[in-house]
């Protein structure tokens, strides 16, 4: 598995960053009640071009960019980050304001309120004011309220348009009032990387995108809320890696119009291929009860980093439900193409074993001579969960591990405090709240 380029991903912090000893090189001079509390403006300002800068990142790393990707060690590593510098983003725009507000607190209310509301006399401020209150609407409706996520999606996109009207809220301002051409040059980068990044995503990446046209042959139900779905794909150039992935559409009536993230279960070159989905929420609840033979699939990558075959022979596999999907292609490639040195333990958790699919297939490749696999199912009703600590020989593995979000969370905890090497854990994640 490609490893996260560090440098790299603390320089998307550092652009941001650079915004304070720039700003401290114009350290600005205004006549708006300095005298009497410069910490509330000074500090306004250190958070609006922060905040504006982490804000053009946060738009970049939205992109799907395969530059990005590969240097950050997968597009789940990619989106990570882009929820974090984007949350940072949201926290420090929404104190600049109030730290304007609050000069004129309990004195003059009034003025309070030009600096919370699109109210004021001059047009420059009201239009921060708006991008101050999409941008409110846009994380509420992310960060605390749930709502479908082709409705989150459409909203998200207007991020854009709060993004220029944050550019020109502070352009307008900026006019004359700094003799720093650092700064403003540093402001038009950041400018034109917001702006041109978002036009990219919504213009240019449906038709530049490798995308992929298939039709569903066969549903298999395995449980009450698992499916495995059988898709023949059109194009001759579709490829993957075991255990990437690959963003899919199912277009027929009563579905709604919107892409989601499912591994490849099956072996490269194979078509028909075959991809698992789980009855989450809304959308794939729906897709469950509803999707059958016929129906047209759009995809679009691949994408991932989660592979085994980069790493020493010796590793653990821990899937947690679901997340058995990427370790199925595995052991269908592993039976196509053999590792003898390979030497791995897979622990399947499950609640209970009808939870538990393709046990047959993995039982079969332990049987083979393909590699020296061991496979566990490890149920919670039964065995309670599982403890890494009791994995043999844990510590002198490379550990692959994929499945909900509490588990994963568990697992990193234990392994920190087990002290195990970071650079031997690899995990996929696409749980960002």
């Amino acid at each position: 598995m490609k490893r996260r380029n560090k440098f790299f991903y603390w320089s998307f912090w550092g652009i941001a960053l650079l915004a304070l000893p720039l700003w401290y090189l114009s350290y600005p001079e205004t006549t708006v009640k300095h005298q009497v509390k410069p910490f509330w403006v000074y500090g306004s300002q250190l958070l609006a071009l922060t905040g504006y800068a982490l804000f053009a990142v946060a738009i970049l790393l939205s992109v799907r960019s395969r530059f990005i990707e590969h240097r950050l060690g997968g597009l789940d590593k990619v989106y990570q980050l882009h929820h974090s510098i984007a949350k940072a983003a949201f926290y420090l725009l929404l104190l600049h304001p109030v730290f304007l507000a609050l000069r004129w607190i309990p004195q003059n209310m009034e003025k309070v309120s030009w600096y919370l509301f699109p109210v004021h006399r001059r047009l420059e401020i009201d239009l921060g004011s708006w991008a101050w209150w999409g941008l409110i609407v846009v994380m509420l409706f992310t960060l605390v309220f749930k709502i479908t996520y082709h409705r989150w999606k459409l909203l998200h996109r207007l991020t854009g348009i709060i993004f220029l009207l944050a550019t020109l809220h502070i352009f307008i301002l900026l006019s004359g009032e700094t003799g720093n051409k650092l700064l403003m040059a540093y402001l038009i980068l950041l400018a034109v990387m917001g702006l041109g990044a978002y036009l990219y995503k919504e213009f240019a990446f449906p038709f530049l995108a490798r995308q992929f046209k298939g039709q569903v042959t066969k549903v298999d139900r395995l449980n009450d809320r698992v499916m495995e779905i059988e898709i023949e794909v059109t194009d001759s150039v579709f490829s993957f890696v075991p255990g990437q992935f690959y963003f899919f559409r199912f277009s027929y009536p009563g579905q709604t119009n919107e892409y989601h993230p499912y591994t490849i279960c099956s072996t490269p070159g194979s078509n028909p291929i075959r991809i698992m989905v789980k009855s989450l929420g809304n959308y794939t609840h729906n897709l469950y009860k509803t999707l059958a033979a016929g129906a047209k699939v759009n995809m679009e990558g691949p994408y991932g980093a989660f592979c085994y075959r980069n790493s020493p022979p010796k590793q653990v596999w821990i899937a947690g439900g679901v997340g058995i999907a990427p370790f199925i292609s595995w052991m269908r490639e592993l039976r196509n193409n053999p590792w003898p040195e390979l030497n791995t333990d897979l622990y399947y958790c499950v609640n209970t074993l009808a939870e538990a699919t393709h046990i047959a297939e993995f039982e079969q490749l332990q049987q083979a001579q393909v590699a020296n696999f061991r496979l566990h199912v490890v149920t919670a009703d039964a065995d309670g969960f599982l403890n890494p600590r009791s994995i043999p020989d844990i510590e002198s593995k490379t550990i692959f591990f994929c499945g909900p979000k509490a588990m994963r969370k568990a697992f990193l905890a234990d392994f920190h405090r087990m002290k195990l090497r970071e650079e031997n854990l690899h995990y996929e994640d696409f749980d960002f709240s």
